[in-house]
């Protein structure tokens, strides 16, 4: 095993939310200062996720990990989750605390100056006497590629047991070359079925018109409320929101107005990117992502199922691709989980992973037991 030079212990200095200014400007630094900017571990991001889901903000804990200085080496944000759904559970309810990561595809959950101080900021959260918990959970990881973060996981104190585990596989699409060599790399019935998309409605509407709005004087010229309206008209009545509404709750309208929330937040900075189709004078399937450094991040969209023999979504999906050849895109992320249109386009994938640390408390000893069972079950499949 490596040597891995050990720093000063970091203490934990917890904050009442909603963030101060320090909290904010020092999450801002730390973020700018890693190797990849997620949009899901901006404030923007995990604000909305907040604002739209929890009705309780006392179970926020915003965490900032000093040095002896007073400077902030790294910085989280989590919530504690109390489970008393099952009959055992509400005898003696397991406390975790999680990182929040509604609708997030890859997140980067601590935000560390380097893996030393990430591994610190673990082991200071299951130091704690402030919080009462028994998991600490870090959902849709994004995996440092550093060969010692592993190490570094495994050396933490205060746990009875760890688990790391794929959360999902995330496909995606590297643009390389242009869009006609990418064409001719496909067979030639691919190619026919990849071009048939637009034609098809191209043909049976002569008005089909796909635009492309990315930068904010874009979305001003066209009208912001109005672009919103139209896409949560669509939305409102996709399949998506058909299979949230039941599962009740009006989980349908909170993921609506989550996105809205998201749209008005990011699009100012220049990060919405947005694809859609209109034709017989309405819309009928649009995806919007976030842009940033190259990176395309699908997040919400949909299509109308009215037009659904004319495939419209995937036409839009046809009209992304092509456009983002000419606009040098790096990296079309498709979000996670293997839907069969993404099978199509996909050439590549990551994943996000899970990461399970069960405290040494009675409760905690207990979930670590369960883990450690599941786990095991898991190698004999």
């Amino acid at each position: 095993m490596k040597h891995i030079a050990i720093k000063p212990i970091l203490s934990a200095s917890i904050e009442l939310y909603p963030f101060s200014q320090q909290f904010k400007d020092d999450w801002e630094r730390l973020y700018n200062d890693q190797d990849v900017h997620s949009p899901f571990s901006t404030l923007n991001w995990i604000e909305s996720g907040i604002e739209e889901y929890i009705d309780d903000t006392n179970t926020i804990y915003p965490i900032r990990f000093v040095d002896a200085k007073g400077i902030a080496r790294a910085i989280t944000i989590l919530r504690l989750v109390v489970f008393s759904d099952s009959k055992s559970s509400r005898i003696w309810p397991i406390k975790e605390l999680r990182t929040i990561d509604f609708n997030s595809q890859r997140t980067t959950p601590i935000l560390a100056e380097d893996l030393c101080y990430f591994s610190e900021a673990i082991n200071s959260i299951l130091s704690l006497k402030t919080i009462h918990f028994d998991k600490l959970v870090l959902y849709k990881v994004e995996y440092p590629t550093d060969s010692q973060f592993k190490e570094l996981l495994f050396s933490l104190n205060n746990l009875s047991y760890l688990s790391v585990s794929v959360y999902n596989i995330q496909p995606r699409f590297i643009f390389s070359g242009d869009w006609d060599s990418y064409l001719m790399d496909r067979t030639q019935g691919h190619r026919k079925k990849i071009r048939r998309y637009p034609k098809k409605l191209q043909e049976a509407y002569p008005d089909y018109q796909f635009t492309r709005l990315r930068t904010p004087d874009d979305f001003v010229s066209y009208g912001v409320d109005r672009c919103f309206d139209e896409m949560s008209s669509l939305f409102m009545n996709s399949w998506q929101a058909l299979e949230l509404k039941k599962k009740g709750k009006g989980l349908d309208l909170a993921y609506c107005n989550f996105y809205k929330k998201i749209f008005l937040k990011f699009f100012p900075l220049g990060c919405i990117d947005l694809g859609w189709i209109h034709a017989n004078g309405e819309l009928l399937a649009f995806d919007m992502g976030l842009h940033i450094e190259g990176h395309i991040y699908l997040v919400f969209c949909a299509y109308s199922l009215e037009y659904q023999d004319y495939s419209p979504g995937t036409a839009n999906l046809v009209e992304m691709l092509r456009t983002g050849f000419m606009a040098h895109d790096k990296v079309l992320e498709f979000g996670g989980g293997y839907l069969e249109y993404k099978r199509l386009w996909t050439n590549d994938e990551m994943n996000s992973y899970k990461i399970a640390m069960a405290t040494k408390t009675m409760r905690g000893r207990l979930s670590g037991i369960i883990m450690r069972l599941k786990d095991k079950k898991k190698h004999r499949m």
